[in-house]
């Protein structure tokens, strides 16, 4: 090369001595190798040039073990620096840093030359416990790894997991140091077993509806046999008997074991909401009396009658509002007042309330009670969160759901130690009702005649409707399923005889129901009215009646005065309609 052939010329002409290089040689034969070098000038007495002396060592396997080990060297250097892991060495006796490739100046939120000859414990790191680590492997040996919060000292807290060990160069102890930062990982893992309850807490939901659903129907038959048996008991006394009083408290307790079924089943399966326009005072008296009654809890309502009409359904708009005086009263376990307010409200655009600009009723429900702790009141309504220890962690929760599904908003305001407001945003039709109780039951009055075939499996619901609807002056005939209810109405029509209408079954097991024969019915008379009856509130036949051939719907369990209302809206309207009635 140019540089050997230069030290080989300054040798001859005298410049140098001496020379010693590492340089290429070829053999005659054309073969390369490395050769070491060492050549010096031999000269006269004079100081002329006598000869040059010069030995070549082949080198090869030194350089070719040269060329391995910079090769390890580079790929070594390469890995520490371009880890992804933080990588540290620390001196064993000071503790001081050595080196550290940039992810762990990353982990410690410095840079690699402010970071370098920093102490473990105190120039990277605030923490004992990775000192009393750090001297543990020091002096046993044994390797070590934990996770744990950090904080570094420019302030910054993470968690890191990490992994210590012990090495020694030259006889001195060192101690290597790889890190990670894991704050993002547990961050996520966090949300993942958030996310993870969840499913799991929609999975037993999901069991739930189906356990909720499948009792409904065997549990709401049962409830139509005791309330209906009660109201025609009522039928058939004056309101001034002994009996009048012990009948009203035994329906009241009825439609509380009715209201609990339909809430499970509402906020386990999400049932469709069975709108029907009415007016909201009512029913929030209704609701003051019955979970007001017997406890120490006094209910003030301060609602104008001109309150607008909602469009709604009645029976879960109960149960929320039920639910919601119920917590009232549980926060104030020693009594006191419960204000419901209500006005109607014209909410705009951009309302900052997650609403549909237009018209709603406002109901605000305020108590005295112990009030909800700031940290908890984003959980109240979480299914299942409660904190008493009798408690469901259900109420709240369905009531949320129910106002959701009515396209309105649930808002609470507390401070501890004052008292809570639930404030409920419902839509409104816009339209004042008018003063006075539009919705009240009017008193039984008998039919005109007219006759009406009801469909039904359970003898007892048969008997009892059989009963009922004989004491409003209808003469009626019954059957088991879809089937015989069809031949029924075609040979009642055939014979000139037509049924005025028809009260049907949703759901038959194992035979044709209510969906099926309508149907069917619908086909051999286009006029026929209709009725359909059942305890799934959540099924779409019921949210929709009009689309399955159905002018109204009658929930499950339902009172004598329920029945009156819905045959006689059924039987005169020369519309279609529904008219769906659910228990005060």
């Amino acid at each position: 090369n140019e540089a050997g052939n230069l030290l080989m010329r300054r040798l001859i002409q005298g410049d140098i001595d001496h020379v010693y290089t590492e340089r290429h040689y070829l053999t005659s034969d054309g073969t390369d190798f490395w050769g070491y070098l060492s050549g010096r000038r031999l000269e006269t007495a004079g100081g002329e040039l006598r000869a040059l002396v010069g030995i070549i060592a082949d080198i090869s396997d030194r350089k070719k073990a040269e060329d391995a080990r910079n090769k390890e060297f580079f790929f070594i250097e390469n890995l520490f620096a371009q880890s992804p892991m933080g990588i540290s060495v620390f001196d064993g006796e000071t503790g001081d840093c050595l080196r550290l490739n940039q992810a762990a100046a990353d982990i410690a939120s410095g840079s690699v030359d402010t970071l370098l000859h920093q102490n473990l414990a105190r120039g990277c790191w605030q923490n004992a416990g990775i000192d009393r680590l750090a001297k543990a492997v020091l002096s046993d040996g044994m390797a070590r790894h934990q996770e744990q919060e950090l904080q570094a000292t420019s302030g910054k807290q993470i968690t890191a997991r990490y992994f210590l060990s012990r090495f020694f160069v030259e006889g001195r102890a060192h101690l290597l140091v790889m890190g990670q930062d894991t704050t993002k990982e547990k961050r996520l893992d966090k949300e993942n077993k958030r996310i993870e309850a969840r499913l799991l807490n929609m999975q037993k939901l999901e069991s739930l509806g189906v356990l909720a659903g499948g009792i409904a129907h065997d549990f709401n038959n049962i409830l139509t046999g005791m309330i209906g048996n009660i109201s025609l008991a009522q039928m058939m006394i004056e309101p001034s008997h002994r009996s009048h009083n012990p009948l009203l408290k035994a329906e009241k307790a009825s439609h509380r074991a009715a209201e609990l079924a339909t809430q499970l089943l509402t906020f386990a399966r999400g049932g469709k909401p069975v709108k029907k326009a009415f007016s909201v005072k009512p029913l929030v008296g209704e609701s003051v009396s019955f979970v007001l009654d017997g406890t120490n809890v006094k209910g003030v309502i301060d609602i104008p009658d001109t309150l607008a009409i909602i469009e709604a359904d009645e029976g879960q708009i109960n149960q929320a509002f039920n639910n919601v005086i119920i917590n009232a009263v549980h926060a104030m376990p020693c009594g006191g007042t419960l204000i419901i307010e209500g006005e109607n409200a014209i909410i705009g655009s951009g309302n900052g309330l997650g609403l549909q600009p237009g018209a709603y009723v406002r109901l605000t429900f305020t108590d005295e009670g112990c009030g909800i702790p700031e940290a908890h009141q984003k959980n109240i309504f979480d299914p299942y969160f409660t904190t008493k220890a009798s408690g469901t962690g259900l109420g709240l929760a369905s009531t949320h759901s129910i106002i959701n599904k009515h396209d309105g908003v649930i808002l609470v305001n507390s401070t501890v130690g004052k008292g809570t407001s639930f404030s409920i945003y419902l839509p409104s039709t816009g339209k004042l009702s008018e003063a006075g109780n539009a919705d009240a039951e009017a008193p039984l009055a008998a039919a005109d005649g007219g006759s009406v075939l009801v469909m039904d499996d359970e003898e007892m619901i048969q008997e009892l409707t059989r009963a009922m609807l004989g004491e409003l002056g209808y003469r009626v005939q019954t059957c088991y399923n879809g089937a015989e209810a069809i031949d029924l109405y075609r040979e009642a029509r055939e014979a000139g005889t037509p049924f005025s209408a028809v009260l049907m079954d949703l759901t038959i097991p194992g035979k044709m129901g209510g969906k099926e024969a309508a149907k069917r019915i619908i086909e051999l008379d286009p006029k026929a009215r209709l009725v359909v009856s059942s305890g799934y509130s959540n099924d779409p036949v019921m949210a929709e009646p009009a689309t399955f051939g159905f002018c109204a719907t009658l929930m499950k369990p339902y009172t004598a005065a329920q029945l009156a209302r819905v045959m006689s809206e059924v039987i005169t309207a020369q519309g279609t309609g529904s008219a769906g009635a659910s228990p005060p």
